[in-house]
């Protein structure tokens, strides 16, 4: 369990940790200064550090703030292999684990992977989890930028 929720919880982790240190420790700067406060500033650090983690670290290429700093470019490192091969490494570990466990009989309280009750836990647990994870910084960079319009 420990090294599925590893595996579940870093891609969210290896985004918002380096995110929250940009921002709070002002390491965002537009021309020589610390970070603009609009939403459009906010959406731009929060998409570099998505994409890093998750893709080939692309940016929105505004020219909103300077991203080729040293603290840009050592947490975009970072962040791309933590992001990228702790996930794989703890997989490993929990198909390490179920290859040496003994196979047991199915009983009367085994929840079944093939059924549709596991597709609906499973489901809904990943839109709760992503959802607290990733809606209150929504709310305040794009979904604002989208509604607020700054």
């Amino acid at each position: 369990m420990k090294w599925a929720a590893l595996a579940l919880l870093i891609h969210p982790a290896s985004i918002l940790i380096p995110f929250v240190v940009a921002v709070a420790g002002n390491f965002v700067l537009v021309d020589s200064s610390a970070i603009g406060a609009t939403t459009h500033n906010f959406t731009s650090v929060l998409y570099e550090f998505t994409s890093e983690s998750a893709n080939n670290g692309s940016a929105l290429s505004t020219g909103q703030f300077n991203d080729t700093t040293l603290f840009f470019n050592v947490a975009g490192a970072l962040v791309m292999l933590v992001g990228r091969f702790v996930p794989i490494w703890a997989m490993l570990k929990v198909a390490d684990l179920f290859s040496h466990q003994e196979v047991l009989p199915s009983g009367p309280g085994t929840l079944r992977t093939a059924s549709a009750t596991f597709t609906l836990y499973m489901t809904l647990f990943l839109i709760i989890t992503t959802g607290l994870l990733f809606l209150p910084v929504m709310a305040m960079g794009p979904l604002a930028q989208i509604f607020g319009g700054s």
